[in-house]
């Protein structure tokens, strides 16, 4: 039987969302308050600066500190669902927990209709994201021996792919007043996070008995697409491979073990 340890910090990865300069910029970044009109600050909203999910940036999963994994398909079926949890954006996403009313991007009104959450899995690392467990739907490999990692958006029920999935959201997730869109932190998926047995063993990176993890790279994303960010050039189903415009900055959380 494989031991391994983990330090299951957060999960959930948000890629950046860079913003063009000039007129064409009508979604942008928010970090204090002076990005708010007076309604929102009176209905409750806030704002301040926040740095995503860069590598020392990362909150907690929830997931067992210790995990048992066995070579053995007999003791321990492939399918087994070694550990799982769900991953609240909110206190997941990074180690400083964002608020509900907390305002992460401002649009205009026009821009209504083509705002959405973009997601997938870190699909151009082979290691992480990239490559496909195909005995178990929706399922990719990961850095341990016999051990596949599957994640949900909760909100649509849909597995994270390494094609880009999309979700628009509705006036139903944000704030508006006569001059603008708010995007709250309220606004962002939760994560179903499960890892999960495989009989395959031809890919890994820790094979001990005892192993921890310290693979720092995300095992999935989770972006704002809106116009005037780079984000926006991103279509459903592009494989994120060689789709993933807006990486650089302003990640507002990220996931994966570390």
């Amino acid at each position: 039987m494989l031991y391994f340890h983990r330090m299951l910090l957060l999960v959930i990865c948000f890629i950046s969302l860079l913003f063009s300069v000039g007129s064409k910029a009508v979604c942008i970044k928010v970090t204090d308050n002076s990005f708010l009109s007076d309604s929102a600050i009176k209905a409750g909203y806030t704002a301040r600066n926040w740095y995503g999910a860069f590598d020392d940036n990362i909150g907690h999963l929830g997931l067992p500190s210790v995990i048992s994994v066995s070579t053995s398909n007999k003791f321990q079926p492939a399918g087994t669902v070694l550990a799982s949890s769900i991953a609240n954006f909110l206190t997941s996403a990074t180690r400083t927990p964002y608020s509900a009313k907390q305002i992460l991007f401002r649009c205009e009104l026009k821009d209504a209709g083509q705002l959405y959450e973009l997601y997938s899995t870190n699909g151009d690392n082979i290691f992480v994201g990239g490559r496909p467990a195909k005995e178990l739907e929706g399922a990719y490999y990961d850095v341990e021996r016999n051990v596949a990692v599957r994640m949900t958006n909760l909100s649509t029920g849909e597995y994270y792919s390494r094609y880009w999935k999309q979700r628009q959201l509705t006036a139903d997730s944000w704030f508006q007043d006569d001059h603008a869109i708010y995007i709250p932190a309220s606004a962002f998926s939760n994560i179903l996070y499960e890892m999960i047995k495989i009989s395959a063993s031809d890919q890994f990176i820790y094979a001990g008995r005892i192993n921890k993890d310290t693979y720092n790279q995300p095992r999935g994303y989770i972006a704002f697409k809106g116009p005037g960010l780079d984000t926006f050039a991103i279509q459903e189903g592009d494989d994120h491979a060689n789709k993933y415009f807006g990486m650089a900055i302003c990640m507002a959380g990220r996931m994966g073990n570390l």
